[in-house]
């Protein structure tokens, strides 16, 4: 399965122009990074409308779990931290 993003180019009060280059800047800039924290990104380009195409992860987001279940232990929180964070830093060092 792979997920598909795309972006509205006519929201109104929005510069098209503006939107598109940041699409394409982030979609290029992540295309290059190649991290296990990091969704990995097969494709994007622009055909009618920019898209990117990226791995698909099936879980709940963290807003999901913390509305269930409510603040994170100790020890989830920092195994997630540090995941987030070394995806971060390997994004940067590119």
């Amino acid at each position: 399965f792979v997920a598909i993003k795309t972006v509205n180019l006519f929201l109104p009060g929005q510069n098209q122009e503006q939107l598109l280059q940041r699409f394409q800047r982030e979609a290029k800039a992540l295309s290059l990074l190649q991290d296990q924290g990091i969704l990995q990104v097969y494709r994007f380009g622009f055909e009618e409308f920019p898209y990117l195409v990226c791995e698909y992860v099936e879980a709940e987001s963290l807003r999901q779990k913390l509305e269930r279940d409510g603040a994170l232990p100790y020890a989830i929180a920092k195994t997630l931290l540090l995941k987030i964070a070394s995806a971060l830093d390997h994004a940067h060092k590119r």
